[in-house]
């Protein structure tokens, strides 16, 4: 998936932002502004999580595309130690990969590829993925945006 086709795909949604947008959009500048290093990881999708929830029209159209096109490789992805990058590409594709940050001790935030993860987990109960690990320094004010978007979306990790 090119960016144009990703783009054109967003404009729809355009209509419908938020507050929340916003603050997501102020969170993923200062992830991108004070990461120290990128890394891929292999982690459990039960230990990743959502930071919105995926309720438009144009998400949750594509969120059932991506279940459908993820259940005839259910069997035989359960076989696999972990799914890669690019194996997630040619079933689900998107510009990037999921990317995520640590909140907690093995715990993740989503901040990237929300859509692809609840597609995961939907499929999934348990499969090891590859993500895009954004290492940070302590950073508070991260921290605390990481937390009022969680709020506003009315989503708990625990």
């Amino acid at each position: 998936m090119n960016w144009i086709h990703y783009l054109w795909e967003k404009i729809p949604e355009l209509r419908k932002l938020g507050s929340k947008d916003f603050e997501l959009s102020k969170l993923i500048a200062r992830i991108h502004r004070t990461r120290s290093e990128v890394v891929n990881i292999q982690v459990a999708i039960s230990q990743i999580h959502p930071i919105h929830k995926v309720d438009r029209d144009t998400a949750l159209l594509r969120l059932n595309e991506r279940i459908d096109a993820l259940n005839p490789c259910r069997v035989a992805w359960l076989k696999q130690p972990f799914i890669s990058n690019e194996l997630m590409h040619e079933v689900i594709p998107s510009v990037s990969a999921i990317k995520v940050i640590e909140i907690v001790n093995g715990q993740y935030v989503a901040f990237e590829g929300n859509g692809r993860l609840y597609a995961l987990k939907k499929v999934f109960d348990q499969l090891d993925i590859e993500v895009d690990l954004y290492v940070l320094e302590k950073d508070s004010k991260i921290s605390r945006r990481v937390a009022r978007i969680l709020r506003l979306n009315q989503l708990n990790v625990e």
